[in-house]
């Protein structure tokens, strides 16, 4: 099968193509042409106004509900997300049940999704049961291909357990990715504690909460010298100690959620419990410093933070609904309408090449003789959001116009038109 990509312009971090406008002929799943002008039309045309193409894009931070919550979201309903969101890879989070903690588990997911478009990874537990206490096997899940490992939303309190998962996951060259909130500040918090939480009577999450958890793995990561990587930051504070431990040659990286980027308090008046997540939105100063952060180089990643809730999870008193918003299908136009901060491909890299360089896997590449890892998207175009391929509901921009629109994705020697 041919697809003709016309007059698409490169986003990419190989600064020799970066920014031209090429036609690119692929062809049974392999890239077979890149020139000015190709006049074949034997196949498929893929064909807009503003036609951009970079490599597949890369989602490190998703929750994909199977096993034990497949009513929410299963592996089939969040590939097909991720798709409609120009995803062709995601690293899962290991909150399941049973949590992905071993060679099982992984295997499991991975036979699931073998056939499927988008290559799913699996980031496994960090610790058994995600409850802080006891190392998982490590080298195991890692043989088994856990690309990294995560107590998912639960922070590691006990410090010398972080030491330890610190120094030993540094010795075989894995990943740790942690949360930060220490509930002891922000237990029972529904939400940014500030002038809105006073305003609506709401309990609220202190920033602190996360500063003193970021302060005390950074002391420990100095202490160990190993590597730490550090997941959805949401506070100013977060930004400013992170990019001190860089400047002091720290072995750190971080990701920013883009709800975190897209949204912030002011949005809860409404009571909607779609914007209720963990970490909650913050003020706007923190969402400024975010941005911030992202142009500098101190936020390596944005994910997306795909959480699937159930109707009778939501449906709910603000107070008692479930944390979590689904993002796989709306992420990229969400980040296009609020950027104003980084250039296209200094987005695009954010959620492409970034995310995989991170976790040590390969880059797909824009050349000739090249597997086709590709998403072909439009930033000028226009779309509604009305036809919801996740099996949960909850997104405030449902219905909602939103601009910058994914027309396709390459992937696995497989074509998906997302134009109709």
């Amino acid at each position: 099968m041919k697809i003709l990509l016309k007059k698409a312009k490169i986003i990419s971090n190989q600064v020799s193509i970066n920014g031209l406008v090429m036609d690119i002929l692929v062809e049974d799943g392999k890239i077979v042409a890149i020139e000015e002008v190709i006049s074949d039309s034997s196949g498929v045309i893929v064909e807009s106004d503003n036609l951009c193409v970079s490599v597949g894009w890369f989602d490190m931070g998703c929750k994909l509900g199977d096993p034990g919550y497949e009513y929410k979201e299963d592996i089939t309903s969040g590939t097909n997300a991720a798709m409609a969101g120009g995803f062709t890879e995601l690293a899962c989070l290991p909150n399941t049940k049973p949590c992905i903690q071993n060679k099982e588990n992984i295997y499991y997911i991975h036979s699931k999704s073998k056939e499927l478009p988008v290559n799913i990874h699996v980031i496994a537990a960090a610790t058994e049961n995600l409850q802080g206490k006891q190392m998982s096997e490590i080298l195991d899940l890692m043989q088994a291909g856990a690309v990294a490992f995560s107590d998912g939303g639960h922070t590691i309190e006990d410090s010398g357990m972080m030491v330890r998962l610190i120094q030993y996951l540094s010795q075989v060259n894995g990943i740790l990715m942690v949360h930060s909130d220490d509930k002891s500040l922000s237990l029972h918090g529904v939400m940014h504690e500030g002038e809105q939480s006073v305003f609506l009577g709401q309990k609220g999450i202190p920033s602190v909460s996360e500063d003193i958890i970021v302060d005390r793995n950074l002391s420990l990561l100095k202490y160990t010298q190993g590597s730490l990587h550090f997941s959805k930051i949401s506070t100013s504070g977060s930004v400013e100690k992170i990019r001190k431990a860089k400047a002091e040659g720290l072995k750190v990286t971080c990701d920013v959620a883009v709800a975190n980027l897209v949204y912030d308090d002011g949005y809860l008046v409404s009571f909607d419990t779609n914007y209720k997540i963990n970490p909650p939105l913050r003020s706007k100063n923190d969402k400024e410093e975010l941005w911030k952060g992202l142009k500098d180089g101190t936020i390596d990643v944005i994910v997306t933070d795909h959480a699937p809730q159930d109707e009778e999870s939501k449906n709910l008193e603000f107070d008692q609904a479930d944390f979590g918003m689904i993002q796989l299908e709306t992420a990229y136009s969400l980040l296009n309408i609020s950027n104003s901060v980084l250039e296209l491909s200094e987005l695009i890299d954010l959620i492409s090449r970034k995310p995989r360089e991170l976790l040590n896997l390969k880059v797909p590449q824009i050349k000739v003789g090249e597997e086709a890892n590709l998403t072909v998207f439009d930033p000028g175009k226009n779309w509604i959001y009305d036809k919801v391929k996740s099996k949960s509901r909850n997104s405030p921009e449902i219905g909602n116009t939103l601009t910058g629109k994914v027309l396709a994705i390459f992937n696995k020697n497989q074509f998906i038109d997302l134009r109709n």
